[in-house]
Order: structure tokens, then C-alpha cells, then sequence
């Protein structure tokens, strides 16, 4: 491979058919699958002719939703020195009954573009990016780390972290934490900026629940990057929250099919501060939960209640003081237990409101009536806080209806 220090520019080889001595094909999976590629050698002419036939009419297929392909001359002194992929297909074909080896780079659906853009970043200098999306940025993260490009991973990480903090999309700060395993080094230099972003849009949990479009990026988001309870900034009213926060997260996942396994459940409820959760909670709830059954024992629960703090003001600080002195078990199992108390979240308290004009209101209740449906309208208005939900309905009805028709759900009407 090529040493950092000097990198020459090929770039006016790409895609030219001069000292070409390899025939590539960027074909488009079906479906965006893992890793996958192939290679074969067949062929029956040589030289520039053989390059030109491969290259020319069938340069690209595909229509509607089919797969595309794309076939390029490639010069294979180039795809050694930059891919690890390449230089062990090429180093690997023998020749046999034809001359010139055949290599295809298997690319996600709808990324043959970014496919180019790979082989045309491996022939430059210094990769141009200028122009790529923080989108593009990622799937050529993805696949330059597939193919082993290290010069091009560099280039889209050093793109990516060019890109004002304020300025990176919710996209991207998901994208970067599920990036391939292999990324994971180089990407290393982004995780500030990208953990900040996180934090600042979910990072309050409270505000996050009660928020209905933050809510739902808490929800969605995949189980890596929930790990963010583990997070010394994240912010709460109480630590209750935090079993809510994974409760709520667990029944969205399963209702969308992606549910999380147990061994990443697990790894969740064990980011729990059990000190910091109040013992009626603990007692009442977290003991009679399907989902602390799969991560606690009875005999860790009923630690649990006696680690947590005593009417959900102050920790036992005696009790978790001599689980740590007589060296627990259980606090070796799940260290978060006894943990410092989060930041306060900036929701201090249950605030509950809806705005709805006197014309808006008579609006609905004759559009009610007319309907001949009901004489009243209902509305609701919820809010999560401390990891409990509070509901507050508000029934008004007609005033020709009767005087003991106008409660509803111990709400008093307006007539």
C-alpha cells in the first residue's frame, strides 16, 4: 500500500482507457445487503480493444427499480496501492484462457453513483468532497471502509469533521454511531461534535418525552445510541425516567419490528442508578416489570429496594455505603447502582397546557352536533414527567344539555 507521506495523483487516469489493464463493473445489489462482492475472469480480447468493448455500450443498465451496472477501465497499479479489496482479487487471478481479469464492486441499491465517486477518489491525490452530501459522506464512509480505502475513509472523515457542529443533521449523528465496526477508529475524531448534537437535542430526557417530534427521534433511536444514558451530561427530573425512557423505547421497537435482543435490553437496564430511584417506584414498578425480570434476579431486586432512595428525596446513603464496603456482588455486576446522581433536568416541574380559542371550541361543538354524534367535545392533553405519564381531560358540552351530563372524567365543563 501507498505511505500517507507521498501520494501521487492519478487522477487523469480515471476512467480512461490508456495503460488500462483491468475491466471493472459497480453493480447495485437488490437490496442495501452487508458486505458482498464477486469477481470472475472471462473475456476473449486484449489490450485498449477489450477495455473499450467492456466499457462502452453496456456501461450502464438498470431500469425502474432494477439493479444498475456500470463498467469502468481500471488500471490496476492504482487499485493495489489504495485497496486492500482489489489487491487481493487481483493478486489472486490467473490467467487463463483470457488476458485481462475482470473485478466487480458490489455497491448498495441506489448508491452506483457513490461507487465512482469511490474509484474516482482512490485515483486522486487528495479526494475531492467538496461537494458531497454529509448523507454521501457516510455511505462513502461505508464503503470505503468495505473495500479497505483507507485514503478515502480519511478524506470523508476529515470532510465530515469540517462540518460545523451546529451545522451536522439528526441523520448524520445516527449515521456516524452505526457506521460499520471498522470505521469505528477513524471516526474517533467526530464523536465530539456528534455526542454534543446528541446531547443537546436528547439529552434532557424529560424534555425529550414531553417533546412530541424529540419523543420521537428518542424512540427510534437504535439501541447504540440509547447508550447515551450512559453519558455523564444526560439530564433527568429523577432516575425513574431512565426505566421509562427504556420501557417506552422497548414497546416502540417491537411495534416496528426491530425489536432489541435481550442481551441489548440487558445492557440498558443496567445503566439504571438504582440509588437514585425511589423505593415505592422500585418496589411497585421496576419489581413487577417482564423487562427487569430478564435483567435482575429476585434476590438483585430486593437489593434494588434497599439501594434506592428513601421517599425518592435522598439515597440510602448508609445502605449503598455498606453494599460497596462488604464488596457486593450485585455492585460489581451493575456499578451504575450506585453512581453519582444525574444533572437536573431543566423541566422542573409538571406543566400541562392547551390553547384553544372560544370561536375554535364552538366551531367543533356544532360541527359535533350537526353531525348528530354528540353534544360535547373532549380534548386530552398528556405529558410525561419524573417517568410517570399524567393525562388531563376537558369535556364541554352543550348548554341545552343537562347540568349532570357536564362532568366528564371529573373534569367540570363550560357551558
Amino acid at each position: 500500500m501507498v505511505e500517507q507521506s507521498f501520494v501521487p495523483d492519478f487522477s487523469e487516469f480515471y476512467n480512461e482507457y490508456e495503460l488500462s489493464d483491468v475491466n471493472l463493473f459497480i453493480q447495485e445489489e437488490e437490496h442495501a445487503a452487508p458486505y458482498s462482492s464477486s469477481s470472475s475472469s472471462s473475456g476473449s480480447m486484449s489490450g485498449e480493444e477489450e477495455a473499450e468493448e467492456a466499457c462502452e455500450p453496456i456501461a450502464e443498465h438498470g431500469h425502474g427499480d432494477k439493479p444498475r451496472r456500470k463498467a469502468l477501465p481500471g488500471h490496476s497499479m492504482v487499485l493495489v496501492a489504495f485497496s486492500a479489496f482489489f489487491k487481493a482479487k487481483l493478486k489472486s487471478w490467473t490467467a487463463g484462457p483470457f488476458n485481462r481479469p475482470e473485478v466487480q464492486l458490489s455497491v448498495p441499491a441506489g448508491q452506483l453513483e457513490l461507487g465512482e465517486l469511490l474509484l474516482q477518489a482512490m485515483y486522486q491525490c487528495t479526494p475531492d468532497l467538496g461537494s458531497t452530501s454529509q448523507l454521501q459522506l457516510l455511505q462513502l464512509l461505508a464503503l470505503a471502509d468495505r473495500y479497505g480505502v483507507n485514503k478515502v475513509l480519511s478524506a470523508a472523515v476529515a470532510a465530515l469533521q469540517a462540518v460545523p457542529q451546529a451545522e451536522l443533521q439528526w441523520e448524520t449523528v445516527i449515521g456516524v454511531y452505526t457506521l460499520p465496526p471498522g470505521c469505528t477508529e477513524a471516526c474517533k475524531p467526530l464523536m465530539p461534535a456528534v455526542q454534543q448534537q446528541l446531547q443537546q437535542q436528547l439529552g434532557d430526557l424529560e424534555l425529550a418525552l414531553a417533546h412530541k417530534r424529540k419523543r420521537q427521534r428518542l424512540l427510534a433511536l437504535p439501541h447504540q445510541v440509547l447508550l447515551l444514558l450512559q453519558d455523564e451530561q444526560t439530564k433527568v427530573a429523577a432516575e425513574n425516567t431512565v426505566f421509562r425512557v427504556i420501557e417506552v423505547w422497548h414497546s416502540h421497537q417491537q411495534q416496528h419490528s426491530s425489536s432489541s435482543s435481550d442481551e441489548e435490553l440487558t445492557q440498558l437496564l443496567q445503566q439504571i442508578r438504582m440509588q437514585h430511584c425511589s423505593q415505592p417506584f422500585v418496589a411497585t414498578v421496576l419489581c413487577n416489570s417482564p423487562l427487569v425480570a430478564q435483567a435482575f434476579s429476585p434476590h438483585e431486586l430486593r437489593l434494588a429496594c434497599l439501594c434506592s432512595s428513601a421517599g425518592g428525596v435522598q439515597p440510602d446513603a448508609a445502605v449503598a455505603a455498606a453494599m460497596q464496603k462488604v464488596q457486593c456482588p450485585v455492585l460489581a455486576r451493575f456499578p451504575a447502582w450506585v453512581q453519582p446522581k444525574r444533572p437536573a433536568s431543566a423541566m422542573t416541574k409538571l406543566s400541562m397546557a392547551r390553547q384553544l380559542s372560544l370561536a375554535d371550541l364552538q366551531q367543533q361543538l356544532e360541527a359535533l352536533q350537526k353531525a348528530g354524534t354528540t353534544n360535547s367535545y373532549t380534548t386530552l392533553v398528556s405529558v410525561s414527567w419524573q417517568g410517570e405519564a399524567f393525562q388531563a381531560r376537558l369535556c364541554v358540552t352543550s348548554a341545552a344539555q343537562p347540568a349532570d351530563a357536564a362532568v366528564c372524567h371529573g373534569c367540570s365543563s363550560a357551558g
